[in-house]
Parts: C-alpha cells; structure tokens; sequence
C-alpha cells in the first residue's frame, strides 16, 4: 500500500489538472476575442490553440528529459499554464505591453523604434539595419530581442501565445539555474529552494511575458550557477557558465550584466580557494566589464565620477515626469511618480547624493508600498513588497558574521544593493516600470533569504565548516 499510494496521489492531481485546464481552456475559447483585442491577429482563436499546442510539446519533452529535476520543472510548468495562458490573459486585455510590438513585428517587420525598417528582411545576427554596419552591435537589447523573437517564429509561425510560451519556458529555466546554484552551494538537492524561487509571485509572473524579462533571468541564472561552481567549489569550468551568462545578458541589458559582473569582483577577490583560478579570472573580468562600460557611459554622457549625480537625476526624473512616456507607463499598471522623487532629485543636485541613496535603495527593493497603491496590479506588488521587507528584517535579525564570509551570499547582497541603487531611481520616476524591473534582483535576494531563513539553507555546522575550510586553503595559500 505504501508503494501505490504515491502513484494514486500522482494520477488524482494530473487528473485535477487535466479538469482544470479543460474547464479554463473551454471558457478562454469563448471569450478569447474580447480578452485578446489588444493582440494583432486575425484569428486569435487559432493563436491561442498553438499557445496549447507548445505549452504540451515542452511538457511532454520535460517529462521525457533526462534531467533529475524534471519532476519539478513539470510542477512548475503546470503551474506557468494558468499564469501564462489564463491569468495573463486579462493583464493582457487590460495593459499596454511591448510584447505585442514583439509580436508585430514577426508580421508586419514594422517597431516604432525603427521608423522606415523591415525587420523581416534585416534581421539576421551580423547586420545593423539602423547604421548600415556589416556587424552586429554589442549591448543593444531591443534589436537583439526583435532578433530572437523572429528566430523563434520561424519554429512556431507567427503566433503571440506561441512565442509567450516559449518565453516562459526560459522564465522556468531560469528559477531552475538558480536552484542549481543553491544545490551547489549547499552541496545537497533541497526541492523546496526550487519552489521559493519559482513560485514567488513577482518571479512566476514577470518570468512569462514576451520580452525581455524571462531572458535577461535566465541569463543571470546561469551567472549565478557559473559563480557558484567557481566560488564555492573552486571550479574553474563554472566560469564558462559566468561568461556565457554575463556576455549573453549584456546583449539582453547591458547595465544589468555589467553591476553583476562587477559585483562579482570583490567575493572573487575575498574567496579562499586556488589563487591562480582567482587571479585569472580578476584578469578576464576586469577589460571585460571595462569594455561593456563604454556603452554605457556613451549614453549616459558618464565621463568622470562626479557625472554619476548626473545619472541619478536622469533616472530619477524618468525622462522628464510629465513626459508621455512615463504618463502611458503610469496608465497602464503603476503610479505615475513615486513620493519623494523631487526631494531626491533636489539631493542630488545639491551634491547629496549620499543622503539621497538611502531612499533610492529602499524604493528599488521594497516600493510600492500599501499607502502608495493606486490600481490592483499596484496593490498586488505591495503586498508582496511587504512580504519581502519582513523577510528581510528576520534575516537581518538572524544572520550571524559567518554568513557573510560565504562568497556568493557576499555578492548576492552586494549586488542586489547596487542594482537598487540605479534601478530605484526608476523605480521613484515611475512604478509601473520599475516593478517588472525587479526581476532582475528578486531571484539573488530570494536565494539570501532561502539560505539564512529556511531550515535547510545553510546550516551552523556548514558555516563553520565553511569557515575552516576558507583558514586551511588561505594558510595552504601562504
């Protein structure tokens, strides 16, 4: 009996689910046009079916996979089908996205970014359609999105719930990476890491759109997995994921990649492991973020360090507040300017950039908050904001010395600290486009939290084993 009663288990929830989505697929079918009338596409009804159609084809190949997590992609995976083909169906009907132009521009070749360029005829990796250059440029992440997503319509036609489900297949690679991270770090699979970081709801939902988003995580997670295998097993194969993470994620966010990258220095330089491994990886590092710096402070005009107040207020000021991008923006799922912005602002102008970082930090982790909402997509990102504040006030509460003397914790926080730094500053211009933004770092502070809060994060015992072990190879070291 005690063999079966799993299997039974098993077959009464594939049951419930197959009940579910029947039931949800059947009423989707038939008012499909009304939620849909956003998408350009004559027959919305058929694009939805293939939506179906490929989310099956990656379940089937998840439940065939040799992979040893593939009981828990598979959860994971039924779970993104209520998020990505029924719950976003009506933020979808609701909410301007950049996901149709994406979608658009598999059939018409047409992105209001590019006035006059047919994408469909220019859109192979080594051409730049907007210079007339004969290679491909580096850091541009909308043309290498628009890119990609025309890939990807050769395989599923142009269909948008098609591509939106390929795209949340990446999302779920992406929590996966990560969990492969903590696997590393703890050095034992612990199933339940896997579900914090999939299932925490601004990760599962940010993590299925068509953009941008499910990419640049996906990125990152193979980043994170990267540094973990070299920082906590002094592996130096793992910097062939780091690279391939951060070179990758350049080319989706540029400043994403380059703050990960650069954060990544000091835990490589306080690691305890082989000094050689050590030293050539500082040396790759450092001309590389140099190089992925130069567009960067092309565009922000950066040329010498006080030009970074000049940044701040840029970003802070959203482009101008009353500007129509940042009204469109607060339309369609956030508030149009955070309190506290012009006060910032004047901070910075003032030379106080100092006593201006405080709020600006806080507002890209923890902002909206209750008092702040305006519209149910705000109330949402709230309440789960102060979910996040109280976690983190446990955690400071419980974290002992030891925890920072782990080398990925140690660049999970310094990390998530920098990215608050300039992705707050967009965050007080404008929620709506911050919030989504936080995909970005949710995942490194998820992982903290897993760590110092969960049972079985990392242990006494496994902190000051970790501890001995960083004295012996430094002592071996000298």
């Amino acid at each position: 009996m005690d063999v079966v009663k799993p299997e039974r288990e098993f077959h009464s929830g594939a049951i419930a689910f197959v009940g579910l989505a029947l039931v949800a697929t059947v009423w989707i079918a038939h008012n499909i046009r009304a939620l849909g009338f956003r998408i350009d596409q004559p027959d919305i009804g058929q694009d939805y079916a293939m939506g179906v159609l490929w989310w099956f084809f990656i379940a089937v190949g998840i439940a065939w996979s040799w992979c040893e997590d593939r009981k828990l992609l598979l959860t994971a995976w039924v779970v993104k089908f209520f998020v990505v083909l029924v719950a976003m169906l009506f933020y979808e009907q609701r909410y301007g996205l950049d996901a149709y132009w994406y979608f658009k521009v598999t059939v018409t070749g047409e992105h209001p970014h590019y006035t006059g360029i047919d994408w469909r005829k220019e859109w192979f990796l080594f051409e730049d359609p907007t210079r007339g250059l004969d290679k491909h440029r580096l850091g541009q992440g909308t043309d290498n999105m628009i890119r990609l997503v025309m890939f990807f319509s050769i395989f599923t036609g142009k269909y948008y719930h098609a591509l939106k489900v390929i795209f949340a297949f990446f999302g779920l690679l992406g929590a996966w990476a990560f969990y492969r991270a903590i696997v590393v770090i703890l050095g034992r699979p612990v199933p339940i890491a896997f579900y914090w970081l999939a299932f925490f709801p601004s990760i599962l939902f940010w993590s299925s759109i068509l953009g941008k988003d499910p990419l640049i995580f996906l990125l990152l997670g193979v980043s994170a997995y990267g540094a973990a295998r070299v920082l906590v097993r002094g592996e130096l194969v793992g910097g062939v994921f780091l690279a391939i993470g951060l070179v990758l994620g350049f080319n989706v966010r540029p400043w994403t990649a380059v703050m990960a990258g650069v954060c990544l220095l000091p835990a490589l330089l306080f690691r305890g492991g082989h000094g050689l491994q050590r030293s050539v990886l500082v040396l790759l590092m450092i001309p590389a973020m140099l190089y992925g710096w130069e567009p960067i402070s092309d565009r922000f005009h950066i040329n010498e360090l006080s030009d970074f107040s000049k940044l701040f207020v840029i970003l802070t000021e959203g482009q101008d507040v009353q500007s129509e991008w940042t009204v469109y923006n607060a339309e369609f799922g956030g508030v149009q300017r955070a309190a506290g912005a012009v006060e910032v602002v004047q901070q910075i102008q003032s030379g106080n950039v100092g006593g201006a970082l405080p709020i600006i930090i806080f507002s890209g982790l923890f902002r909206p908050l209750p008092f702040e909402v305006r519209n149910a997509f705000s109330a949402m990102a709230a309440l789960e904001n102060c979910f996040l504040l109280f976690l983190v006030l446990v955690a400071m509460k419980r974290m002992e010395w030891e925890y920072l003397r782990h080398q990925m914790v140690l660049w999970s926080i310094f990390y998530s600290l920098v990215w608050a730094a300039f992705y707050g500053a967009i965050l007080l211009a404008n929620f709506g486009a911050g919030a989504r933004y936080k995909l970005q770092v949710l995942p490194f502070m998820v992982m903290v939290l897993f760590l110092v809060l969960h049972p079985q994060g990392l242990t006494s015992r496994e902190r000051a084993t970790a501890k001995e072990l960083t004295g012996q190879l430094r002592r071996a070291e000298s």
